[in-house]
């Protein structure tokens, strides 16, 4: 049976099974003839986790069916007006920024890549890095869950359920479709307005650049979001300076 590896090869697992399905009523299948089969399902994304989680089944398992989403990532409906949109939860981050750009839509925050799966991004609680801004998860609106039992749920977005569904680590069921909220696209800099941002860029020395940071604020408090939002401070390891964006 094939092997599979995290994407750090730090960690593999040996499925007894593995399936890819095109969509629900596949996957509902697969889960009762694994309840029938007294079999465990475990969901694979794009393995990008540092921890296990991402490799779900044993080592070298006789009874985990492994399954992948790959196959159900189209992109259901789109509404610019309400800024909604609907997706298979398969569908990987890159493709959905596409579809959402074409629209006129984007995501408000993003972690550090996006070639993860949707459905992973949510379970994990996969976050940007912004004060002002939620995480991915905070963005749904409503989720289409097969449980344990092959039962399906729709999950709307005032049903207390939702708030541990989105990050539920796979604990509720498979995500089969997500609705969410994502944010309209900004409006692009122009020529002028890049360089003056360009020009604004100066190096400092190290303790100018902490004298900048409030003394005892709170990553949390409403004065260290006024000052960190606009800022950027990249630190040279081998230099006796930092840049402030």
């Amino acid at each position: 049976m094939r092997r599979f590896y995290s994407w750090a090869r730090t960690e593999h697992c040996t499925p007894a099974s593995f399936e890819q399905p095109t969509c629900e009523a596949q996957l509902v299948r697969i889960v009762c003839e694994a309840r029938s089969a007294n079999k465990q399902v475990e969901v694979i994304g794009a393995r990008h986790s540092w921890s296990d989680i991402a490799m779900p089944c044993e080592r070298d398992s006789t009874d985990c069916m492994l399954v992948s989403l790959d196959a159900m990532q189209a992109v259901l409906e789109v509404d610019p007006a309400r800024g909604r949109v609907r997706v298979q939860a398969g569908i990987r981050l890159h493709r959905l920024n596409d579809a959402l750009a074409k629209r006129g839509l984007a995501l408000s925050i993003v972690g550090s890549v996006v070639e993860q799966s949707l459905a992973g991004v949510l379970s994990t609680g996969t976050h940007g890095s912004s004060l002002v801004h939620g995480n991915i998860p905070s963005f749904v609106v409503g989720l289409r869950v097969i449980t344990g039992t092959g039962e399906v749920l729709e999950i709307h977005e005032h049903d207390p359920l939702l708030a541990a569904a989105r990050v539920g680590l796979g604990g509720l069921g498979i995500i089969t479709q997500v609705s969410g909220h994502p944010g309209h696209v900004p409006k692009r800099e122009g020529v002028r307005e890049q360089a003056a941002r360009a020009r604004s860029r100066r190096r400092v020395s190290w303790p100018l650049a902490r004298a900048r940071v409030p003394a005892g604020a709170s990553p949390r408090s409403r004065r260290a979001a006024t000052v960190s939002y606009g800022m950027k401070m990249i630190w040279h390891e081998f230099g006796q300076s930092s840049s402030f964006t």
